[in-house]
């Protein structure tokens, strides 16, 4: 029984390779002409974190993490979990989320670390600018950027930046602010890192 299994597997198998062998063989070789590299492979085979729970948990650990919300932190956190997608998207943490995600894409796409760094800076500087109503947004240039660029120290850069031109128009209280210290930013890109599994 077991031989006559495998001989029907082998015809079945030739009689598949004749009738789709050719173009599946051809498919599978454009695939992997497509995929430059192994990281590629790996950025699209590992699953995306969900980004509204990112972006929430996220916000959790900074209301936890900041002493200036201290005896409010159900309250706030109670409202983050409620919160809908569209307002959740809009805080800081969607900020830090929204840049990992089109920086793992583009590196999908085979581009040098140096070139999406820029290329995310171009086009958040015009999305700020067209957003904020405010043309000296567009006045980023890579001189600006901090040196030795990476993605760590531009989510820290251009988080601080937003931050501080909301504050300078009333858009957000100090307080709200003030939860970004150094040290909740360093949770808030290392916990980011390890649900996107960044190294």
């Amino acid at each position: 029984m077991f031989i006559i299994d495998i001989k029907y597997s082998l015809n079945l198998s030739w009689w598949l390779y004749f009738l789709f062998g050719g173009s599946l063989l051809i498919g599978i070789l454009l695939l992997i002409d497509m995929l430059p590299s192994k990281q590629h492979i790996k950025d699209i085979f590992v699953p995306k974190p969900n980004k509204q729970k990112v972006i929430r948990e996220l916000a959790k650990i900074r209301i936890k993490k900041s002493a200036i919300f201290k005896g409010l932190e159900n309250q706030i956190v109670s409202e983050i979990i409620n919160m809908p997608d569209d307002l959740l998207i809009s805080l800081p943490e969607g900020s830090i989320v929204t840049i990992i995600e089109t920086y793992l894409q583009l590196r999908s796409e085979g581009m040098p670390e140096n070139e999406i760094i820029k290329n995310i800076e171009i086009v958040r500087s015009a999305n700020f600018a067209l957003i904020s109503g405010d043309p000296m947004q567009l006045e980023s240039s890579p001189e600006n950027l901090p040196p030795n660029l990476t993605l760590d120290n531009y989510i820290r850069y251009r988080i601080n930046k937003e931050l501080d031109w909301a504050i300078s128009n009333g858009l957000i209280s100090l307080p709200i602010r003030v939860s970004f210290s150094k040290e909740v930013l360093d949770e808030l890109i290392k916990e980011s890192f390890l649900f996107f599994k960044i190294k």
